[in-house]
Formats: C-alpha cells, sequence, structure tokens
C-alpha cells in the first residue's frame, strides 16, 4: 500500500496564477454586470432615500425663488401694490425644506399723493406634496421681522404667518410657481396696531 501523502492537494491539477487571476477577473465582472443590470439606478443623494414617487425634478439641494404680483383698487381710494420676494430654501428630505425669504412691498396711494414701503425678512418651513416628477404643492409656517416706512412713520415688528405654493418643473433646473402667501406683522398701537398682508406671487423658481 502506498504512504499515505500528508498533502493530496500537492498533486492536484492547479492553474499558473495569470491565467487563475484573469478567470478570477472574469466572474467578478459578470457579477457586477449582472447587479448593475437589475439593480435600479439613484437618481437622487443618498439622504433621499424615502421617496414615495418618483424623484421631483429639480427638487433636492438648493432651490433659488424670485417671484412678485402687481394689484391696483379704484375708487375714492385708489392704490396700487407691488411685491417682489426672494427665496432661498435647503432640501432636508424629499419631503421637508428649510429656507430663508426677503419680501418687499410698495404701496402708491394716490389719494394722499403718498407711497408706503414695507419688507419683511424671516424664514420658513416647507411639507412638499409630489403629484408626479414635475408637479408639487408645499405649505408651512413663516416667521421674521417686518419693517414699515412712509412719510411720516417708520416701525418694526415681529411677523408671523403661513405660506403656500404649487411648483412645475418646465425644465431640469427651471420651475413655474405660484405662492398664496399670509403675513401678520404685530405692530404696536401706536403705530396702527397688527396688519394682515395676503399676496399671490407668481415667479420662477431654480435648482442650484
Amino acid at each position: 500500500m502506498a504512504p499515505h501523502d500528508p498533502c493530496p492537494s500537492r498533486g492536484a491539477r492547479t492553474l499558473p496564477l495569470p491565467r487563475a487571476a484573469a478567470r478570477l477577473l472574469s466572474v467578478a465582472c459578470a457579477l457586477t454586470c449582472a447587479v448593475s443590470c437589475t439593480t435600479p439606478r439613484r437618481t437622487t443623494e443618498p439622504e433621499f432615500e424615502d421617496w414615495r414617487v418618483p424623484p421631483v425634478v429639480g427638487e433636492a439641494g438648493r432651490i433659488f425663488g424670485l417671484s412678485g404680483s402687481f394689484a391696483s383698487r379704484n375708487g375714492t381710494a385708489e392704490r396700487e401694490w407691488f411685491s417682489v420676494r426672494a427665496t432661498l430654501e435647503e432640501f432636508l428630505t424629499d419631503r421637508q425644506a428649510i429656507g430663508a425669504f426677503v419680501l418687499g412691498q410698495y404701496v402708491n396711494r394716490t389719494e394722499f399723493l403718498e407711497a408706503e414701503r414695507q419688507a419683511w425678512i424671516g424664514g420658513h418651513y416647507r411639507l412638499h406634496h409630489h403629484f408626479d416628477e414635475r408637479a408639487s404643492i408645499y405649505v408651512g409656517p413663516a416667521i421674521g421681522v417686518a419693517r414699515y416706512e412712509d412719510a411720516r412713520a417708520r416701525a418694526t415688528a415681529f411677523a408671523w404667518g403661513v405660506n403656500a405654493g404649487f411648483r412645475y418643473w418646465l425644465t431640469d433646473r427651471t420651475a413655474f410657481t405660484v405662492e398664496p402667501t399670509w403675513l401678520r406683522s404685530e405692530f404696536e398701537d401706536k403705530d396702527g396696531g397688527p396688519t394682515d398682508d395676503l399676496l399671490v406671487l407668481w415667479g420662477l423658481a431654480f435648482s442650484l
């Protein structure tokens, strides 16, 4: 009987090192291709993992918005309103965003031959609901500081309110927006008391 070989694999057929490495590389490439072909391609940042609908075009990262409105009222007290707002917001998740805004309003009062100027600066929170990959609505609270000025008085007050909107992405980076906004400015009685402003702003948003 032949003596027991303590290393039975020594007599087994082995591949030269270059050929073995080539086969391992081929297997790895095949597995990688199979995984990449069966796994959906990620189209958003890693933190956006809880999408309930397909990712919305442009709604990730930062968005800059510019909007405005014009209104007039005729009669014994004729007035014209001009409003412009700039916003910058950052998405925290696919549905939640925080941001800052600057809003200015110019009111021309022809009955007194004078103008009023009011400005707000503050921050907002928005909760988004996505209809499809291009359209969404949002709503949330806003807080800030209001400043009023005319020919006879100046005043500053705390302001709060609600901002909402509809956004439709025309391209991957440009969207059309409609944003109703209500703001209450808590002016003191000596400055005329609290005021309420309801604006509907139309504009554009840009994905940065």
